[in-house]
């Protein structure tokens, strides 16, 4: 056989062969679910918030960003409508609230007839229903979140109607501040572990719950700076970890290890607590729940000064108002250092 006759030979082969196309790649378990109607500018705002907003906005969000969106979204849709559609992520029920007929609820409405009329209309029933600015900017915040998401599906082409919606100004109460003696009276009058948390957050000016989730192998109530899981904790000072979850198609990350100093006299008053609770695990929270094991940890709910501010007459308050005395504290003493300083500079200079 020639080699022209060989080559010939080879590409009938090639003819006589039958063709097998690529096996497709096996769909995923999350493909495998029931195919979504297609979303399009005439798909009404209901069916975009349950198909494409809480699977692809809300459910990135954390457990506390879920619970406003579960909160809010039921003076945009029906709340009937809402619970039904957060019951299948999962999502604890928020507070009860019942459809009304006279509210100009959006679940019909088609993307593209959302206009500045309709979104003004829902903030002006809102408003005149009493509820308070801040709700209400947070129920056109919640719209102006879906739109954006509507704008990214290309299917809201149109400016964000939010936009041009003024809001009424916000009336803020004022601040109460705590006076260096009402803090040493509150501390009286608590008990364990109001007493404890209030004299931590008005010493360091952390919040509640970080004061909660501290554990006694995040303190160093030395003199020497300790090693503990890889990390250096400076003499009297413990240190605090948070963790980040503002990546949401990323995995939860670890922020900087914030480090708070503190008074020989706290740290006595800590080393004092650790003896008195007994807690000799390093894993142990500083603050548990009373006549429970060391690692239980106390939650902020569970957290009362009802009882003082009766007493005291001071309906105003709260946790924030004694974390917020901190700063005040500080303050107070930087303008007493001040004078002490320029009352002796004076002093020196026409002495």
């Amino acid at each position: 056989m020639t080699g022209h006759e060989n080559v010939l030979e080879i590409h009938a082969e090639r003819k006589r062969q039958v063709f097998i196309p690529a096996a497709k790649p096996l769909r995923s378990t999350r493909d495998l679910r029931p195919e979504k109607r297609s979303i399009g500018p005439s798909t009404p705002i209901k069916t975009f918030v349950e198909n494409v907003f809480i699977p692809r906005h809300v459910e990135l969000k954390s457990a506390a960003g879920r619970a406003h969106y579960h909160s809010i979204l039921k003076y945009i849709l029906t709340p009937e409508c809402v619970e039904q559609m957060f019951s299948a992520y999962g999502t604890q029920r928020s507070s009860v609230r019942k459809s009304r007929t006279d509210w100009p609820y959006l679940d019909n409405v088609k993307l593209r007839d959302l206009t500045e009329d309709r979104v003004r209309q829902l903030i002006s029933y809102a408003l005149s229903e009493g509820y308070s600015p801040q709700t209400l900017k947070h129920i056109r915040n919640v719209i102006g979140s879906i739109v954006k998401l509507a704008e990214r599906e290309r299917v809201f082409k149109r400016g964000n109607p939010i936009c041009n919606v003024n809001l009424p100004a916000l009336s803020r109460r004022g601040c109460h501040e705590l006076t260096r003696q009402q803090a040493k009276t509150i501390l009286k009058l608590l008990r364990y572990p109001e007493r404890e948390v209030a004299l931590l957050t008005m010493s360091t000016g952390l919040g509640v719950q970080d004061i909660c989730a501290l554990r006694w192998k995040d303190v160093n109530l030395t003199t020497i700076a300790v090693h503990e899981d890889g990390r250096q904790i400076p003499a009297r000072s413990f240190v605090v970890t948070k963790l980040s979850s503002h990546q949401a198609h990323g995995p939860v990350q670890r922020m900087p290890d914030k480090y708070v100093a503190i008074s020989e006299t706290l740290a006595a008053a800590l080393i004092q607590l650790r003896q008195r609770r007994r807690s000799e695990d390093p894993d142990g929270f500083l603050i548990t729940a009373p006549d429970s094991d060391s690692q239980s940890q106390i939650t902020l709910k569970s957290l009362r000064l009802t009882s003082v501010s009766k007493e005291l007459d001071m309906p105003w308050l709260s946790w924030h108002v004694l974390r917020r005395a901190h700063q005040a504290f500080i303050e107070e003493l930087r303008i007493v250092l001040t004078d002490e300083l320029t009352l002796s500079a004076f002093v020196e200079a026409f002495a």
